[in-house]
């Protein structure tokens, strides 16, 4: 530990204030053995490299902070646990590359907005008596890890809402009178713990079928045949070890986990309530997939001992959110998604949340893969099922199960990841939803529904692909009607000669018949579309109860649903139209959401195009036009537009809809509903020439119509094979509400409608195909 000696005249008191308050840590203090007498200069250079400071348990308050901590440019870790810091130093937010900061069990009363720097990825304030929080979080936007509990937060500031990347949660033992659903309604939040707040039903008490515990319960000395019984430790937490006992009334030994009081602090509760939660959890779901709770008392409870043990190692400070994976069999990955996944459902149907599903908490028995058990329920809470905080709440214990069967997939051995990796379904959706036994089983992660092509079902298969392809590819080629005409154009150059003359006239009356023929709405055109089901592996995310659901409410309103993005050739358009006719119809009131699309004007102008446009029922997206047309029939769009194709690209996601807010204002005008849809896939079909600012963009823009050179296999324009998912967001309402301006609500309702857009991406992407993708909105 380095004593800090009289320093130069160079040296500040700062400096020496510094280097005192970094000789309090073990880590920092061996930078200074070197230095017998240091000088401004050797502190400097040494603290240069210093990434990680521990300042736990020194007494600190934050008058004992130098305004100078800015001078450590590579600190990434502070941990300032068990200090008397009232309000968090200003000297914090001058960090400016802190990633991990911790002030858990101080007297913290108050945040000043500028003691947050941008750079955090991780905040933990546990412990503490906060109020309130700063309305800052859109300038620490890159939070992924914020650990709240046990503190007295009534309610979250509105700025949450920017952390869009936040995974995890603990909020457990506050005073949140309503659900937060500035956090709940977060795109990436994976892991949540809300138990101990008024707005939740009270955690039930321990059942009289469960034995009392005797009070004096103490562990026994390790047990080396047990595997990781070290020590007579079983595992640790936040609320201490789990240990071997051996009662003396037992044969065999169980484990006992045991607290210093009923109501100690956890990182994501209380005791008391881990206990409880654990004891009413054995008694709904079968010891199979948790476990057996033998005895249990206020502070104590003794398990059935589980030969097993965890299949992953906790997060670490590197890898913040996610679990350390070691290699595994495909056998033992499998069991470990059926089990967690048969246990959550049961937990879904009880009202109960588990709120921490990750590998560490997942025990298998090595000498049979097949019996997983999924423990720990520390952060676990009950909740109102018929709350509409309640959905939400599963979705999020749905983004942890699907990321829990990534991160099984990751752990893969390589041969075993390239099959999964070549036939995706087989992969990792049946990773997901396997369950053995024949058991009924309802997938917890997010499931697309496949369509079939009703109308061909008599054709083999093999017909329908080519059909199907054939279709998408001319109506790709009616995109090109503009080279067309000038090709019309040059036609008269030919006519010396015999063929020129019949060329030109043939081309001259195609393309007159093609202004002549009528354009209306055509079923038998639309219905080609199911023949594009199976060569694109069309996939949509409503089951069959949505729809129903759809149907009925359309009878009574209107929607308006967007599609995005636009892609340079909207093939995906066919698709909808023909997935919309067939299982968007009630086959006995003839009620249907099919209604009509919108493009450009320019495309009435076309040969070809403006006839495929017809048959569709897509007409002018002229504002007037679409707010006559919303008065009789729903509406389908692409609102990105031109601008769109200049960022479709094969892989890339990107929408243009940022400073767009025309859609809302229709739907407000016309008391119709927004239904905001994501197609995966739709910028797959061809690689594009003009992106960005290409001077062909720029031309476009101006004309309002998308001139571009694009491409498929060989070079030509046949569509390349993709895989299309269409995702859709739950309608949502474009209301003024009591006090509020239209102009507000439209603002109010486009960030509604963009915040929905992003969290369909973010829970579809996987199961689509897309895992590690991110969508860009501009």
């Amino acid at each position: 530990m380095f004593t800090p000696t009289r320093k130069t005249e160079s040296s500040t008191d700062e400096g020496t204030k510094l280097s005192l308050l970094l000789s309090l840590d073990d880590n920092a203090s061996k930078l200074f053995q070197r230095y017998r007498s240091p000088t401004r200069k050797s502190i400097t250079q040494s603290i240069s490299s210093l990434s990680l400071l521990n300042l736990s348990g020194c007494s600190l308050s934050a008058s004992s902070f130098p305004e100078s901590l800015a001078s450590l440019p590579s600190l990434d870790t502070l941990y300032l646990s068990n200090n008397s810091i009232t309000t968090l130093p200003l000297a914090i937010g001058t960090c400016p590359s802190l990633r991990i900061l911790a002030v858990k069990s101080n007297k913290l009363e108050c945040i000043p907005p500028t003691s947050l720097p941008s750079s955090l990825q991780s905040l933990i304030l546990t412990d503490n008596a906060l109020a309130s929080l700063p309305d800052v979080f859109a300038d620490v936007n890159g939070l992924r890890k914020i650990m709240l509990s046990h503190n007295r937060l009534k309610e979250l500031p509105p700025s949450f809402r920017s952390l869009k990347d936040l995974e995890l949660a603990r909020l457990a033992n506050n005073e949140l009178e309503q659900a937060p659903m500035e956090l709940l309604e977060l795109p990436k939040l994976r892991w949540v713990a809300l138990g101990g707040n008024p707005f939740l039903p009270p955690v039930p008490p321990i059942a009289s079928s469960i034995p009392v515990l005797a009070d004096d319960t103490k562990p026994i000395a390790a047990n080396s045949e047990h595997p990781g019984a070290g020590a007579g430790v079983l595992g640790t937490g936040s609320g201490g070890a789990v240990k071997i006992h051996h009662p003396s009334d037992r044969v065999e030994p169980v484990a006992l986990k045991s607290y210093k009081t009923s109501g100690e602090k956890l990182t994501d509760g209380l005791s008391g309530s881990d206990i409880a939660l654990t004891c009413f959890v054995s008694s709904l779901l079968p010891k199979e997939l948790v476990g057996e709770v033998l005895a249990a008392n206020e502070r104590q409870l003794t398990m059935a001992l589980l030969p097993s043990t965890a299949v992953a190692e906790p997060p670490t400070g590197k890898t913040l959110v996610r679990d350390v994976w070691a290699e595994m069999s495909p056998e033992a990955a499998s069991s470990v998604a059926s089990a967690v996944g048969k246990a959550l459902r049961l937990l879904h149907e009880k009202g109960v949340m588990h709120g921490d599903v990750y590998g560490h908490n997942v025990l298998q028995d090595g000498g049979d893969a097949s019996r997983c058990f999924l423990t720990d329920f520390g952060a676990s809470f009950c909740y109102d099922k018929e709350a509409a905080y309640g959905r939400l709440l599963e979705k999020i214990e749905m983004r942890a199960y699907t990321q829990l069967v990534e991160e099984l997939r990751g752990a893969l051995p390589d041969v075993a990841r390239d099959v999964f990796e070549r036939d995706e379904k087989r992969g990792l959706e049946a990773l997901a939803g396997a369950c053995k036994g024949g058991e009924k089983f309802e997938e917890v992660s997010p499931r697309l529904y496949p369509a079939f092509p009703d109308a061909y079902k008599h054709m083999p298969s093999w017909l329908r692909w080519g059909l199907g392809y054939s279709v998408a590819t001319a109506f790709t080629v009616t995109f090109l009607a503009v080279p067309w005409l000038l090709v019309l154009f040059l036609l008269p150059v030919t006519r010396e000669t015999f063929a020129g003359r019949m060329l030109g006239s043939l081309c001259f009356v195609v393309t007159a018949g093609s202004f002549a023929a009528p354009l209306r709405k055509s079923r038998a055109v639309i219905q080609l579309g199911q023949l594009l089901y199976e060569p694109f592996q069309f996939a949509a995310s409503g089951p069959p109860s949505d729809r129903r659901r759809l149907i009925n409410e359309g009878d009574a309103t209107r929607f308006v649903i967007g599609m995005h993005p636009h892609g340079i050739i909207p093939i995906h358009a066919l698709l909808w139209s023909a997935y919309c006719d067939q299982y968007f119809e009630d086959p006995i009131t003839g009620s249907s959401l099919y209604g009509f699309g919108a493009a450009a004007d320019i495309t009435g102008k076309l040969p070809f195009l403006r006839n495929w446009m017809g048959y569709l029922n897509a007409g002018s997206a002229a504002y007037r036009v679409l707010k006559g047309g919303l008065e009789r029939d729903h509406l389908y769009l692409m609102p990105g537009g031109v601008a769109e194709v200049f960022e479709s690209t094969p892989r890339k996601n990107t929408i243009i809809f940022k400073k767009r807010r025309g859609l809302v204002k229709l739907a407000l005008e016309t008391d119709s509903k927004l239904i905001p849809c994501y197609v995966f896939g739709a910028t797959d079909f061809f690689y594009n020439l003009a992106t960005g600012t290409n001077p062909l963009a720029r031309l476009s823009r101006k004309l309002q119509a998308g001139l571009t050179v694009f491409w498929g296999y060989a070079g030509l324009p046949l569509p390349f094979l993709c895989k299309v998912t269409m995702c859709a967001a739950e309608p949502m309402e474009v209301k003024v509400r009591d006090g509020e301006s239209e102009e507000d609500c439209i603002e109010r309702c486009h960030e509604e409608y963009l915040r929905r857009i992003k969290d369909v991406f973010e829970e579809y992407k996987g199961v689509s195909g897309y895992g590690g993708a991110e969508l860009e909105i501009r």
